[in-house]
């Protein structure tokens, strides 16, 4: 058996094992080694620290006796941190900077082994605080309406600097590079996940970035109208329906009839000019881009017109074309006609129509209808048969409403196509039982239309009557198209008039007689059409009789300053284009006349001039030139004014009238002046009805509705400046660079050329 013993041996504790073993006896145990030298393993420079980061390093030792103690000896470590002694150096450091101390470790042993170590300890600056971006959840956003969402940034230096580290917004929406700002109206539903980043301005850019997520959710559908708002007769009326949610864009329908003249077009815009008074219930849709639909039932009411046109009866002359056939062709027409208006309806009414490929109808019944009138003086009558129903756009003066006799311009307004029947004309009060009787005394006349193969022409003429139906001392001229001119010494005939107040006219020329029909505005003027059938001899013409006064005649008859207005159709190599001369003639009243004027056919010819040396027909009050050049031919009506006749090949024909109010400042032309297109046969040609409005200051708007060969157009409206000259030129600028002058007539009245649709003639009156 095996036991240990333990003993002192000079002070030193030893053990050995004893060893039985029979008798047994003892032996001593061997030295010990001797103990090893305590040295510091840890390196002399300790890890680094960061200023406001905890701190600790453990240090090590090996040799002597442990357990072990630590001190510093000398110097201090970096503010914060301490030395525990079981060799733990930490804390908080506070200060930046390099620190050097010596540490110091004591061993266990009965006589201590000490080592030391010169330790080095950097403690570096605290970093910038990092840069945090707030919000970290965004609210929201609805399909189609505007977002808007503010990001922050803290920390760091500022400006900074946004964008897109990673995935992408919403469609519809971007990040402000320098704002932050993420708006924009989205344009897709949805759940987009993105990540933004922001840059500070320091000299060593710190970033901070934030993982974010934003809902676009689809609003409900919904009209946001609720009411529409009421409406006149014969007043311009616009509304734009609003819809909100949905997915953009919408499309809007109506079901059901809206009021007459209006529509609703695709956009939501409810427009037009109302010609019915009544209430109607709209039914209105809405569908947006992903075919989801909202409804409503609103309410319109169209009140009765605010504008007035008198009581009593009225004539009217039209001419324009009505297409027919496949491929339409030019199909010129001439209508002319009489009826009543009580309270804005029609009654008692009758009219003659007259085209180039059928016979001429006479005394047709209109059986109904209505003139509504607009407070701006723009209106409209419609007028109904038996078999069809006319709409016409109607430009009224003011002097109309208060009884005047100004003449209001019409233009036929149900061709939506530009493929149907188109034209301007005439609106007059007349006297309500018209006789024969009351027709006596010199007459002269200007007809012009298109013969059977649309070719301008056009016949004037002077001639007597007796008051009881029958033409004598009567002169003619006319050009034929092309500059073909004729002219005749002795013109004869008869007219009458029957129990409608409808009058016939024949008139023989060469032996020919040519037939017409009239109603009388009043004994002394006639608004007039052909009736015979359309040939190249006998063209389908419109026009006016007038009484002449002031004979017998003479040079000095002829007005001394007047305006010139004439059109007629220039042949071209595609056919013709209007042909447009708008000027001054000045007369030294014994013969001299000087045209000087504009001419529009196809393009602006400002500056053109010529003179003419007139004799003149004391009893016809014709004025010929006493040259052998062809020359334009006056037939003088009264001192103010006398029909002309032009040599060109453009078949012109019209009017001047004496100019009054001279000399012209931009003051001149002031207020609202209503009017339109004069007649002239051809398809290509532009037939408005409008408003101008100057100011008197050199502004001036235009409102206007169109008839053309590309259908429609209600209330189109262009706004721009004026100059007038002293001679009553009026220049205007406006936008889309179009020709547009004036010449003032008198203060009331002005003369009118444009480009617009390829060149018209027209007058304006207040």
């Amino acid at each position: 058996m095996l036991l240990p013993t333990f003993r002192f041996v000079c002070g030193v504790f030893l053990s050995a094992l004893v060893v039985g073993c029979g008798g047994g006896g003892s032996k001593s145990n061997p030295t010990p080694p001797p103990v090893a030298t305590l040295a510091i393993t840890t390196a002399a420079t300790l890890t680094a620290g960061t200023v406001g980061t905890a701190y600790t390093a453990t240090l090590a030792a090996s040799g002597g006796t442990a357990p072990y103690t630590w001190t510093i000896s000398a110097g201090t470590p970096p503010a914060g941190l301490t030395l525990s002694s079981a060799g733990a150096l930490t804390g908080t450091p506070t200060t930046a900077g390099s620190s050097s101390f010596t540490i110091k470790v004591t061993d266990s042993e009965a006589t201590p082994q000490t080592a030391t170590l010169a330790a080095t300890l950097v403690i570096n600056a605290a970093p910038p605080p990092p840069i945090t971006i707030t919000p970290t959840t965004l609210t929201a956003g609805i399909l189609g309406t505007p977002y808007v969402a503010n990001l922050t940034a803290t920390g760091g230096t500022a400006p900074y600097t946004w964008s897109v580290a990673s995935g992408s917004l919403p469609a519809g929406l971007t990040l402000a590079p320098t704002t932050g700002i993420i708006s924009g109206t989205p344009t897709a539903a949805g759940q987009s996940s993105f990540t933004v980043q922001v840059t500070d301005s320091s000299a060593t850019p710190l970033t901070g970035t934030q993982a974010l997520t934003l809902q676009i959710n689809t609003a409900t559908l919904a009209i946001l109208s609720t009411s529409l708002p009421a409406g006149n007769v014969g007043s311009p009326y616009t509304d734009q329906l609003a819809a909100t949610g949905g997915v953009a864009p919408y499309t809007w329908t109506a079901a059901g009839a809206l009021p007459t003249g209006l529509s609703l077009s695709a956009a939501g815009l409810l427009s037009g000019t109302p010609g019915t008074a009544g209430t109607t219930t709209v039914a209105l849709t809405v569908t947006d881009a992903a075919n989801n639909t909202a409804t409503a039932n609103l309410t319109l009411t169209i009140n009765a017109a605010t504008g007035t046109v008198p009581d009593g009866h009225y004539v009217f002359v039209f001419a324009g074309t009505a297409p027919q056939g496949t491929p339409p062709t030019s199909n010129g027409v001439a209508i002319n006609g009489t009826f009543t208006i009580q309270s804005g309806a029609i009654q008692n009414g009758y009219f003659d129509e007259n085209t180039n490929t059928n016979p001429a109808v006479t005394e047709q019944a209109i059986t109904g209808g209505t003139l509504t009138s607009g407070a701006n003086g723009l209106g409209q009558l419609v007028l109904t048969t038996s078999t069809l129903t006319m709409t016409f756009e109607l430009a009224i003066p003011a002097s109309v409403s208060a009884g005047g006799s100004s003449p209001i311009r019409m233009i036929e307004f149900d061709d939506a196509t530009g493929t149907g029947m188109r034209g301007s004309g005439t609106l007059l009060p007349a006297l309500a039982s018209p006789t024969a009787a009351a027709i006596t005394g010199n007459y002269a006349f200007l007809f012009s239309g298109a013969d059977i193969d649309q070719n301008q022409q056009a016949l004037i003429c002077s001639f007597q009557t007796d008051g009881a139906g029958n033409i004598t001392n009567g002169k003619a001229d006319a050009n034929q198209y092309g500059g073909t001119l004729a002219s005749w010494s002795t013109l004869t005939g008869t007219y009458a008039v029957d129990g409608n107040g409808r009058g016939t006219l024949q008139i023989v020329l060469g032996g020919t007689a040519f037939h017409f029909s009239f109603y009388q505005v009043s004994p002394t003027e006639w608004v007039v059409i052909s009736l015979d059938p359309a040939t190249l001899n006998s063209p389908l013409v419109s026009g006016t009789v007038l009484q002449q006064t002031g004979g017998p005649f003479s040079t000095a008859s002829i007005p001394t300053t007047s305006v010139l207005e004439i059109e007629g159709l220039a042949p071209v190599s595609s056919g013709t284009t209007p042909d447009i001369t708008l000027g001054i003639a000045t007369s030294n009243g014994s013969g001299a006349v000087t045209f000087n004027f504009d001419e529009y056919a196809g393009s602006l010819s400002p500056g053109g001039t010529f003179s003419v040396n007139y004799a003149v027909d004391p009893t016809t009050g014709r004025a010929a030139s006493t040259g052998t050049t062809a020359q334009p031919i006056l037939y003088i009506i009264n001192s103010t004014s006398a029909f002309l006749l032009g040599p060109d090949r453009s078949a012109s024909s019209g009017i001047i009238e004496a100019q009054t109010g001279a000399p012209f400042t931009t003051a001149s032309f002031n207020g609202n002046y209503l009017g339109g297109s004069l007649p002239l046969v051809n398809t290509s040609v532009l037939n408005e009805a409008g408003l101008v409005a100057t100011d008197g200051a050199g502004n001036i708007t235009f409102t206007t509705n169109r008839s053309s060969s590309t259908g429609l157009t209600s209330y189109q409206s262009v706004a721009g400046t004026y100059a007038v000259g002293t001679n009553g030129r009026v220049v205007v600028t406006t936008p889309d660079n179009l020709t547009r002058i004036f010449y003032i007539v008198s203060p009331t009245k002005v003369a009118y050329v444009t480009s617009d649709g390829g060149g018209y003639l027209g007058t304006f009156q207040q």
